[in-house]
C-alpha cells in the first residue's frame, strides 16, 4: 500500500492491519441492512399487488352478478309491460270467439285450448 503522507512505522502497521480486517471481504459476506430492507419492501409490494389483484377479481365477479340482476330486472319489466298491454287490449276490445285464437291470450289459456283439441 502506498500512503501520501508519512506516518510513523507502528501507526502505519496498525492502520494497514485495521484496513485489512474491516475490508470489503467482511462486508460482502454479510448482507447489508439496506439490501434486507429492499427485499422486505419488495415482498410487501408483491403481497400488496396480490391483494389488489384479488380485490379486482372480486369486483369483476360482483359486476358480473350485478349485470345478471339488471338483465333479470329488464326481462321482468318487459314481461310485466307485455302483460299490461295484453290486459289493456282485453279491456278495450270485445272478447274474441272461442274458435279464433286471440293474440291477447296468455300462455296458460293457449295451453288449455291446445289440450282441449287433442
Amino acid at each position: 500500500m502506498y500512503f501520501k503522507y508519512s506516518l510513523p512505522n507502528s501507526k502505519l502497521k496498525m492502520r494497514q492491519s485495521a484496513s485489512l480486517m474491516s475490508g470489503p471481504k467482511l462486508k460482502m459476506c454479510q448482507p447489508s441492512t439496506s439490501m434486507i430492507d429492499f427485499k422486505l419492501k419488495m415482498r410487501q409490494l408483491t403481497r400488496s399487488l396480490i391483494q389488489l389483484k384479488l380485490k379486482m377479481f372480486q369486483l369483476s365477479t360482483s359486476m358480473i352478478g350485478l349485470k345478471l340482476k339488471m338483465r333479470q330486472f329488464t326481462s321482468s319489466m318487459i314481461h310485466l309491460n307485455l302483460k299490461m298491454c295484453q290486459s289493456a287490449t282485453l279491456v278495450s276490445r270485445p272478447k274474441p270467439k272461442m274458435c279464433q285464437p286471440s293474440t291477447s291470450m296468455t300462455d296458460s289459456q293457449l295451453l288449455m285450448r291446445q289440450s282441449n283439441f287433442k
